[in-house]
């Protein structure tokens, strides 16, 4: 219980600030694939053919994994502050 205190009040003292990608799963590994889908589209220019369905997997990508994510933790955090509400 000792360990527990130390640790609450070493987390009062001196605050981290937590990135928003370790708070939402799932976030890191959308805006890795958006980041990634960048490439895609490079290549995709120099074969005019394929551009549609790379355009089509970069709205994919962003959409599975930045937007979701995102909305889940938003949800989560109305859940927890309606829940809260005294």
């Amino acid at each position: 219980m000792t360990s527990l205190y130390s640790i609450v009040a070493g987390a009062m003292l001196h605050p981290e600030p937590v990135p928003v990608y370790e708070l939402i799963p799932g976030f890191q590994y959308g805006v890795y694939g958006f980041s990634f889908s960048f490439i895609l589209l490079a290549v995709a220019c120099l074969y005019r053919k394929t551009l549609p369905f790379v355009l089509l997997g970069y709205a994919m990508i962003y959409v599975i994994g930045v937007l979701i994510p995102l909305l889940r933790y938003v949800v989560s955090m109305m859940d927890y502050f309606t829940r809260t509400r005294v």
